[in-house]
């Protein structure tokens, strides 16, 4: 099998859909190789064969902004040499397979459109509710058609959670699916070894924006119940991510912020933590995201064997998760 990964992201982030994917590429002998379709990308990030084809050109810090959707109808205009360009690489590369993932653009309905064409077999994987994630697009409801065919079509079908599975049968008809999260190639728990001298909290990964209501609480009830939960004992609280300044806001003394590191460095670290800190939105307006999508933060926290402090709403695919294992307070 030559398969070929068609997705917005490269495969060497840091976000969960690069670690899901990657957990697929590491295993021989299927032969692995991604087209990045993400708009303005210079180099790939991915150790791996790994071709940028832009879905469309890049609109600077528009595609930042809520006027994003705006790129749906500059894709539109790009779409010929877009699939021009990825039906060549298919057939450069000698891709026998492909693997879809619907999320906020058209890529994936032109991947599917160029697979048939070329007579190879799809594959598709639903990490996040394409009818959320791609909510602003102008084309959302004939890409919500193309959508249900992939479904019904494809040779294999991933998701993150059974309850993204369960909705998409129900949506777009019955049929088999796997569960695939980050691929944990074991439950390989951690020595648990805390320091009785201090109350260590941990969060590590990308830390978005909808997390700061959250972060704010949190803090604040520490702040306030401070003697109660220390007992005498220092509050670390050590937030691992990129790009967030935890002094912006109140409480934000209490955190200690440090960038990325390799997972062994965040293995050792785990180790030393009374909980592990798991946030979701809180907000009504991710709530259909929260509902099907299944956190791959989750995963490594529950591989380590640390204590999950979850703190998100209870109707979340990982609140019912976690709810079900008795795995978090």
């Amino acid at each position: 099998m030559n398969l070929v990964f068609i997705q917005c992201f490269s495969l060497g982030e840091v976000g969960g859909g690069a670690k899901i994917l990657r957990s697929v590429a590491d295993h021989p002998p299927i032969s692995v190789s991604s087209v990045c379709t993400g708009v303005g990308r210079s180099q790939s990030l991915w150790s791996g064969s790994e071709a940028l084809i832009p879905i469309r050109p890049s609109l600077g810090r528009l595609d930042r902004t809520r006027f994003h959707w705006i790129g749906g109808y500059v894709e539109l205009l790009w779409q010929a040499m877009f699939q021009r360009r990825l039906e060549e690489h298919l057939l450069l590369v000698g891709a026998t397979d492909v693997h879809l993932l619907p999320h906020s653009w058209g890529d994936f309905e032109v991947g599917y459109r160029v697979a048939r064409h070329l007579g190879l077999k799809v594959h598709v994987s639903i990490h996040d509710d394409f009818l959320y994630t791609a909510g602003s697009h102008p084309y959302l409801k004939r890409m919500e058609q193309v959508l249900e065919n992939v479904w019904r079509e494809a040779a294999t079908r991933f998701v993150i959670s059974q309850e993204m599975g369960r909705e998409y049968c129900t949506r777009y008809g019955e049929r088999p699916y796997v569960v695939h999260t980050d691929g944990c190639p074991k439950l390989s728990r951690f020595r648990f070894e805390p320091p009785s001298t201090e109350v260590n909290l941990y969060f590590m990964g990308m830390f978005h924006n909808t997390y700061i209501p959250n972060l704010i609480a949190l803090t604040t009830a520490l702040e306030k119940h401070h003697a109660m939960i220390a007992q005498g004992r220092r509050l670390r609280f050590t937030v691992r991510t990129h790009g967030f300044i935890a002094s912006k806001y109140p409480g934000g003394d209490l955190v200690k912020v440090l960038p990325f590191a390799s997972p062994e460095t965040v293995e050792t670290e785990m180790r030393l933590q009374h909980l592990l800190y798991l946030p979701l939105p809180l907000e009504h307006d991710w709530e259909s995201f929260c509902k099907f999508s299944l956190s791959t933060k989750m995963v490594s926290y529950l591989a380590a064997g640390v204590p999950i402090l979850y703190h998100g709403p209870e109707s979340s695919a990982v609140a019912q998760y976690l709810r079900r294992n008795e795995a978090a307070i």
